[in-house]
């Protein structure tokens, strides 16, 4: 048996996210988040900051302006993946 791990509950928390409010692939938010915690790892700040900029064009484009819970949630998954 497997047991879920922190970064787990992060990705798993923004894919609720996304399917509770827009029904979404989670193709391309799950690559997005795969990014994001890569970019995490690395320890590099400007590499996380393109990826987390990446994950919020993506959001923008579908979704409109807001944000605040998506940043959140991002923030946790960061902080997992460190």
């Amino acid at each position: 048996m497997q047991t879920e791990t922190a970064l787990d509950r992060a990705k798993g928390e923004i894919l609720c996210h996304y399917d509770a409010f827009y029904g979404e692939d989670y193709d391309q938010a799950t690559a997005l988040m795969d990014a994001v915690v890569t970019a995490a790892q690395s320890g590099s700040q400007g590499a996380l900051g393109s990826a987390r900029s990446e994950f919020h064009l993506h959001y923008r484009a579908l979704y409109g302006d807001d944000y605040t819970h998506l940043t959140g949630l991002l923030d946790d998954l960061v902080a997992a993946a460190a």
